[in-house]
């Protein structure tokens, strides 16, 4: 499978890609294992393809391109390198996933770059939910924990994060949870002028309304998160996990919380961690959270009522 990349036994000599782990819009990612004396070493390879194909951005804007889509085409590149730029920045936060090693390759013949990104090598939340279907209300707990802590170490190097979601989270085997994927953070004096990114299923009001965003907007983020595996994996306005829903419900469930319809207390969390996620998910974001300090303040103060 490494045939596909072969400069990668010049990065990394001894490393090879053994396993397709996933593929999406910010990259393809990879188990790759080395062998040491009969030690087993895995981590994680992510490659970042920018552009993903050989087409020459001048013929796009000769064709009638616009210049958003060219900058997308090309910009991906720049979503690698920022990735690295973030992760070597929170390298010594234990709630963000451990990068490892990098490295970037031109291509001389074409507007064309590789960018490899080596990390430690988790389970995705994802994979944890298949198997287990449901977080305790302890997990959801810890969950939010541990990203605040993550949270709190973005703010202290101006970084807003703006991609939490299901997919982006990892588990330890000891059960603590890491945030990954950084491409399309950005850093807070770049936020005003920035192009609104993000999945929308998690996106706070006014960043897709209004293209606002701040550190509340991953607050707001985070407490949806919780908020969807406190209410038996539904996001709220889909009723319950007895049905699914079709991509019009889905749209109208959207709307509603867009528009500030007050969103139903969770169908499975206790009164205080409801309070909580009510709180970091609310639509005003000056009723929120301010930073993610005193969202993981009051999560362990859950703990210690109950004595964890």
């Amino acid at each position: 499978m490494d045939t596909t990349y072969p400069e990668l036994k010049e990065i990394w000599p001894g490393w090879k890609i053994v396993e397709l782990l996933g593929k999406g819009l910010g990259g393809t990612v990879y188990r790759a294992v080395r062998s040491i004396n009969g030690i087993v070493i895995e981590s994680a390879v992510k490659i970042i393809a920018a552009p993903e194909d050989l087409y020459n951005p001048a013929i796009m804007k000769a064709e009638g391109a616009r210049e958003a889509d060219i900058e997308l085409y090309i910009g991906k590149a720049d979503d690698g390198l920022n990735e690295i730029s973030c992760l070597l920045k929170l390298k010594s936060c234990s709630h963000v996933v451990n990068i490892e090693d990098f490295a970037i390759v031109k291509r001389d013949d074409a507007i064309k770059w590789n960018v490899y990104i080596r990390m430690e090598l988790l389970r995705s939340l994802t994979d944890y939910l298949t198997e287990k279907q449901r977080l305790s209300e302890d997990e959801i707990i810890k969950l939010g924990s541990d990203l605040s802590e993550a949270l709190i170490q973005c703010e202290k190097n101006n970084i807003i994060y703006r991609d939490i979601k299901l997919e982006n989270i990892y588990i330890t085997e000891e059960g603590c949870f890491k945030l990954g994927d950084f491409g399309i953070s950005i850093k807070k004096e770049c936020a005003e002028s920035a192009i609104v990114k993000g999945n929308k299923n998690y996106m706070a009001p006014e960043m897709f309304l209004e293209g606002k965003c701040d550190k509340t907007a991953d607050i707001y983020s985070l407490g949806l998160l919780m908020y969807m595996l406190a209410n038996g994996n539904r996001l709220p306005f889909l009723g319950t996990d007895f049905f699914k829903a079709n991509d019009e419900e889905r749209e109208q469930a959207f709307r509603r919380r867009m528009t500030g319809e007050k969103i139903p207390d969770t169908r499975y969390a206790s009164k205080e961690l409801n309070r909580i996620i009510m709180k970091a998910c609310s639509h005003d974001p000056d009723r929120r959270y301010q930073n993610a300090e005193e969202l993981n303040e009051d999560l362990k103060a859950i703990h210690m009522i109950r004595g964890k």
